[in-house]
């Protein structure tokens, strides 16, 4: 492994491993002789006949090859650096299907590629999603060709335990895995299984298992079953293509992209949004966010429209007629209706809140709201802590706020204890247990932001465009590593402080300042950026009102990593203040608090944990933690 700012041939200079694999290690690199980003790929078994070749492959989407060397580090192929996730990291963000037209738009792109490259007779053997990058501009690339010519690749998600043999097998075809001579068909099948895969949000039964019980009925689930909004000839084109047999496949990239086409042509109107079937069930995901919207494809649910009275015949009488029972009936309702739509509307325009977007399904299957009302004519009122026990906070030291050399403030938080947990939140929210932090500390009054990341790194995570004019917003595709990172360069300096990430029970302490509320503070709007009132976008520190201990952005605006170990309640947690380091030895799951932008209302409070791995970068950032270490400090 080749650490940071290593140089190679006195011209690429190292800046992060984005993955590795069976077939190598990919890094981001920086040429330094004509300052741009690269993609850097070790390989064990390269060759420059084989760097010439793919150097002269010309396609838009597919990345070009700039260079190959070896030295003692081994052999090397210099790639254009494609910024982006791929088709599987987005999947696993999104949490359901993507649209057919998205996947279809896709899918005429890459039946383009595939035809540009059979017809080189270069067949790519190990189409998946996460192979297949998205730019923000909507561009897709086709990315590794270690399985075709064990040459290129430079994909985020490359695990050595996903590929069996020179094959990823839920997406291989039965000729592929028995070793039995693959062709152009054979990277139709796996490019069906990846359209499968993205159009239902279910990885398909591999093709192996399929051979061996398809002669009683296909075990792979039809399309139309798992995903009812997707029309039938765009199903039938996609499992045409994972035929076992070759032969009743599409027999060239050109015919199964021209079938794709006319199927999308054909397809029927899309239903109404509030027939839209909820998603196909899923695994616990690491975020577990709503939308108020449609950002994410899912629909809002409908109020229902009031149906008016049928029409009655007029009834003539001899006197001066008065109104009619059906009339007094139908005007008083559509007073109460008037009314109850003001009272809304104000509580809306009020608070921000929304009553039927509040809300989340949970893995348990029970829905919990994270805002009640008294009644309709009141704004919301936060739900009180589930124990009556207050907080006890001793009084700040004389030094309440320090600045660092790179003007991080940090603001004293002084010992106490409070209950931590919720009963009104998720299962990992409990059970609700009283803490002790018997020492206080220093926390950064702001998320880390970018100016301050690159002041002390002297790079940009990701593209070094990143930050520019966002210099005083929160930095939010850290990694846990990438924390770490800079955590290490401030202890390196010496400066009388121990820096570090909090601890989850130090974080939520920090978050209630005092208070037993879901939130800290009765009206959100006044404290968070989310999903409500961010404009989809994250905003600069220190735009809301601060807690009680003068820290920022406590809730919304960006994810901020802490120290522990997610787990999936707490029994058994520590109850000092320290962190929880068992369970979860691989990384899997590290605590992130606090929500982000995009979050609901839910997912903001004071006790809404989530997670993710150590390599994850969405909406992430960090809030640091110091404790003086020199007498007088």
């Amino acid at each position: 492994m080749l650490s940071p700012n290593t140089i190679l041939q006195n011209r690429y200079r190292i800046i992060r491993e984005l993955g590795h694999g069976g077939m190598g290690t990919v890094y981001e690199a920086i040429d330094e002789r004509v300052n741009c980003l690269v993609a850097l790929k070790t390989t064990r078994a390269a060759s420059a006949r084989e760097a010439e070749l793919l150097a002269n492959l010309l396609h838009p989407a597919l990345p070009k090859v700039t260079d190959y060397f070896s030295d003692n580090d081994g052999y090397f192929l210099v790639m254009e650096y494609i910024p982006g996730d791929d088709l599987a990291k987005l999947l696993e963000i999104r949490g359901r299907p993507f649209s057919e037209s998205e996947v279809l738009q896709w899918a005429d792109k890459l039946l383009d590629v595939l035809q540009y490259l059979h017809g080189k007779q270069l067949f790519h053997r190990d189409i998946k999603p996460s192979n297949l990058k998205l730019t923000e501009e909507g561009g897709l690339f086709l990315l590794d060709f270690g399985l075709a010519k064990g040459a290129v690749g430079q994909m985020p998600t490359l695990t050595s335990d996903k590929s069996v043999h020179g094959y990823t097998l839920q997406f291989a075809s039965l000729e592929q895995i028995l070793k039995q001579g693959t062709d152009a068909r054979s990277d139709l099948y796996s490019l069906g299984a990846t359209l499968y895969h993205l159009i239902t949000g279910v990885v398909p039964i591999d093709a192996h298992t399929r051979s061996a019980l398809i002669k009683q009925t296909d075990p792979l689930p039809p399309i139309p079953k798992i995903n009812t909004v997707v029309s039938p000839q765009v199903a039938s084109v996609i499992h045409r293509a994972m035929a076992i047999e070759p032969d009743k496949r599409p027999t060239s990239a050109r015919e199964m992209r021209e079938a794709l086409r006319k199927a999308g042509a054909a397809r029927p109107p899309v239903p109404p949004i509030s027939t839209i079937p909820a998603p196909h069930p899923k695994p616990h995901y690491w975020n577990s966010r709503i939308f108020t919207d449609d950002q994410d494809g899912r629909p809002n649910p409908v109020v229902p429209t009031p149906i008016d009275p049928k029409p009655v015949d007029p009834v003539v009488i001899p006197n001066p007629p008065g109104p009619s029972i059906a009339k007094v009936l139908l005007i008083t309702f559509g007073v109460i209706l008037l009314l109850v739509g003001a009272s809304m509307a104000a509580v809306v325009l009020k608070t921000g809140w929304v009553p039927w977007s509040d809300r989340n399904v949970y893995d348990d299957g029970q829905t919990e709201s994270a805002t009640k009302t008294t009644n309709a004519n009141t704004a919301p009122v936060v739900v009180t802590s589930p124990s009556p026990d207050q907080p006890t906070v001793q009084t700040p030291s004389a030094v309440s706020t320090v600045r660092n050399q790179f003007g991080i403030e940090l603001v004293w938080i002084p010992p106490g204890s409070f209950m931590m947990g919720s009963n009104n939140g998720r299962p990992d929210e409990r059970p609700v247990h009283r803490v002790s932090i018997g020492q206080g500390f220093y926390m950064s009054k702001y998320e880390l932001t970018w100016a301050q990341w690159l002041a002390v790194t002297g790079n940009s995570p990701g593209s070094p465009d990143n930050y520019k004019g966002n210099e005083d917003k929160p930095i939010f595709w850290l990694t846990w590593h990438e924390a770490q990172e800079v955590i290490s360069r401030l202890n390196s300096l010496n400066d009388g402080y121990l820096y570090r990430m909090p601890t989850e029970a130090e974080w939520e302490y920090a978050c209630r300042a005092g208070t037993t509320s879901e939130y800290y503070a009765s009206n959100v709007d006044d404290i968070a950026w989310y999903t409500k009132n961010s404009g989809s976008s994250y905003q600069r520190v220190g735009g809301k009102q601060p807690n009680a201990f003068g820290l920022y952005d406590m809730a919304g605006n960006t994810q901020e990593w802490c120290e522990d170990w997610h787990l999936p309640n707490y029994s058994g947690a520590p109850t000092d203040g320290s962190a929880w380091m068992a369970g979860d030895e691989k990384g899997l799951r590290r605590v992130l608090r606090g929500g982000s932008y995009h979050s609901a209302p839910i997912h903001i409070r004071c006790a809404s944990r989530s997670w993710g791995s150590q390599n994850y970068n969405l909406e992430t950032g960090v809030r640091l933690v110091a404790v003086a270490v020199q007498a007088g400090r």
